[in-house]
C-alpha cells in the first residue's frame, strides 16, 4: 500500500520547492540537527518510516527550539522532496516569508505539527475484546480511528485492550482520512467496519471517545486479520 502524498498539504510541498530553489533547505539527520541548533529554520520535515530514536530527537530539538514539525510519508518521498537523490530522514526548511505559513499551521504555538500532517504514527492497534469474533469472522475488516494516522508498518500487532494480550496481527489494506460528519456516507467504511449500520457505529465510537465533533479528523484502515496460529 502506498501512504497518499498528500499527507503533506500542497502548500507546503510549495514552500519547501521554493526554499530548495534558494538553497534554503538542509537534508539528512546531521545537517539538519546542525541547522535546528544553528540557524533556526521556521519547518523541519520527518519521514514517517524513519528510525524511532532520530526522530524523538528531531522533534525534541523542534519544541526546544520552537520550530513547527510535519511528517512526510517515507524517507524515499521526503528525499525526493528536498531535491536528494537518496533517502532522507528529515529536513530543515528555511522559509524566507514566514506569513506565508499562515493558514497553514493548525496553531501559532511552535513546536507543534503542521495542519494536514500526520498526528499519529500507529505501532500496534488495539481492540476491545468484543471485536475479535467479528474479526475472525470477516464481519470486520476496517477500524476508525481518531486523528490522521498513518501505520508504522503495514503489518501491525494487535493487542486486546482488556487483557492486553498479543492477539495476531493485521495487513493494513486502506489508509484513508476523513471527517467524522462524512463516515455516516460512506458505504464502503460501513461495510468493512462492525457493527457496520450507521446508528450502532455512532453508538460505539461514542463509547469509546466520547461525542466526537463532526469536524474532526478521522482514519479508517482497511485490513486483513493475520490470526496467531
Amino acid at each position: 500500500m502506498a501512504i497518499e502524498s498528500s499527507i503533506l498539504p500542497l502548500s507546503l510541498r510549495r514552500i519547501v520547492l521554493d526554499a530548495q530553489s534558494r538553497r534554503g533547505v538542509s537534508a539528512g539527520y546531521t545537517q539538519t540537527m546542525r541547522t535546528l541548533q544553528r540557524r533556526h529554520p521556521q519547518l523541519a520535515l520527518i519521514a514517517a518510516d524513519t528510525d524511532d530514536q532520530m526522530r524523538a530527537e528531531v522533534e525534541r530539538i523542534c519544541d526546544r527550539a520552537g520550530v513547527y514539525y510535519a511528517y512526510v510519508a517515507s524517507r524515499r518521498e521526503l528525499g525526493e522532496l528536498l531535491g536528494c537523490r537518496r533517502p532522507t530522514a528529515c529536513g530543515a526548511v528555511e522559509v524566507t516569508e514566514p506569513r506565508l505559513l499562515g493558514g497553514i499551521l493548525d496553531t501559532s504555538s511552535p513546536g507543534e505539527t503542521a495542519k494536514g500532517a500526520v498526528q499519529r504514527i500507529d505501532m500496534t492497534l488495539w481492540f476491545r475484546a468484543c471485536h475479535f469474533e467479528p474479526m475472525l469472522r470477516g464481519d470486520k475488516h476496517g477500524t476508525l480511528r481518531v486523528g490522521r494516522r498513518i501505520p508504522r508498518e503495514l503489518i501491525l500487532p494487535v493487542v486486546e485492550t482488556e487483557s492486553r494480550m498479543f492477539r495476531g496481527s493485521v495487513q493494513i489494506e486502506q489508509t484513508s482520512w476523513l471527517r467524522w460528519s462524512d463516515v455516516s456516507g460512506r458505504s464502503d467504511v460501513l461495510r468493512q467496519e462492525w457493527p457496520n449500520t450507521w446508528v450502532a457505529l455512532e453508538q460505539a465510537m461514542i463509547e469509546t471517545y466520547g461525542e466526537l465533533d463532526p469536524k474532526v479528523w478521522m482514519t479508517f484502515y482497511g485490513f486483513v486479520y493475520l490470526r496467531d496460529e
